[in-house]
């Protein structure tokens, strides 16, 4: 695609937007890069560089812990399993480090390198964690269904963060509308075709809920009439593949 000097590169995920970034001659728009800043895009979330620019997908922790904490306000530790070779892991860790203290929850995290060994990782939390939390992480979120089948047998409960996740068994989560990435990407990009520079990057405010009250049943947990009502998505089986 390089070697074709195309008008515009449109790289989706940070590993790509990383890639193409270093090498493209021409404007790039990436897409769902959830710290383009410690993905070494860019300098500054604010700072843009003239022909680069895209969309954060960057999780709302907060609302998320937040989340957790009303459905469980009783409990006193989450645990964390994160590749520490993926930047947006290392970047929810840093957020989740800072934020759980203030909802009155100790973050205890293990580090797994590969999908093979979150399944192992998560067994060492057991007994430490009263809840497991899967960030935007991809080596953790490709295992949600080994986390799912760990986490029923233990009757633990399983939060995630995105929607796709909590189909497939996390039972609950409150996640940026990844339907209008594409519209946003879209956008930029014709901005940036049309000449337009210095772009800023677009980071979504608005957030839905999905629960998975089959999920939420079998890891034990009561999900308050609440929080289900609020829900723009309710999943009452769990997705097998």
């Amino acid at each position: 695609i390089i070697n074709q000097t195309p008008a515009l590169i449109i790289a989706i995920t940070t590993p790509v937007a990383q890639t193409f970034v270093k090498k493209a001659k021409c404007p790039v728009v990436f897409s769902l890069v959830t710290d383009p800043v410690e993905a070494g895009i860019l300098d500054s979330i604010t700072q843009t560089k003239p022909e680069i620019t895209g969309t954060s997908d960057v999780f709302p922790y907060e609302e998320q812990v937040k989340l957790i904490r009303q459905i469980h306000p009783a409990a006193k530790t989450l645990g964390l399993v994160y590749d520490p070779g993926e930047a947006p892991a290392r970047f929810a860790l840093d957020q989740l480090t800072r934020i759980c203290p203030q909802y009155g929850f100790e973050l205890i995290s293990k580090p797994a390198t590969s999908t093979s060994e979150v399944p192992i990782a998560a067994k060492s939390l057991i007994g430490k964690a009263e809840i497991f939390f899967v960030s935007s992480d991809n080596t953790a979120i490709e295992s949600v269904p080994a986390l799912v089948s760990l986490c029923v047998k233990n009757k633990i409960p399983l939060y995630v963060g995105e929607t796709g996740s909590v189909e497939k068994g996390g039972i609950a989560t409150c996640s940026v509308s990844y339907g209008s990435f594409g519209v946003a990407t879209g956008k930029l990009a014709d901005r940036v075709l049309k000449g337009e520079k210095n772009i800023p990057v677009y980071v979504p405010s608005e957030y839905e809920i999905a629960v998975n009250t089959k999920a939420a049943e079998l890891m034990g947990v009561s999900l308050p009439d609440s929080i289900i009502k609020k829900a723009k998505s309710v999943y009452t089986q769990i997705k097998e593949k």
